[in-house]
């Protein structure tokens, strides 16, 4: 209706972004539900992968918004991430059914709390 025609139906998405997508399919179909072990080592792997990269994702996200604190991007970015990891691990105990998202207190609205 009133959306915008696209020049084209191809989005001109990167050969690499579906080779990459592809590869993540294959690898998902070839064991769709992991083990409990599993799903520990992939949150550990990817903690690594975020605490080793910590400096260059900050000055990614610098770059990309055109000049923004450390302090902020650790804060916004980091801290609820890490809060997450805890949580998911903690609720793959009881089995991987829906579990809530951690959050930090300030980042409730002021209603919502007691």
């Amino acid at each position: 209706m009133n959306a915008p025609e696209f020049p084209s139906n191809d989005l001109s998405i990167p050969a690499e972004f579906h080779a990459c997508f592809s590869r993540q399919r294959t690898a998902f179909l070839k064991a769709p539900d992991p083990s409990h072990a599993e799903r520990l080592s992939d949150l550990k792997a990817l903690s690594r992968l975020l605490k080793g990269n910590q400096a260059a994702i900050v000055k990614a996200i610098d770059t990309d918004y055109g000049g923004r604190s450390e302090f902020e991007t650790l804060f916004g970015e980091k801290s609820p991430r890490w809060m997450g990891f805890a949580t998911r691990k903690s609720a793959l105990r009881g089995g991987c059914g829906r579990a809530g998202a951690a959050s930090i207190r300030s980042f409730i609205p002021a209603r919502a709390i007691a």
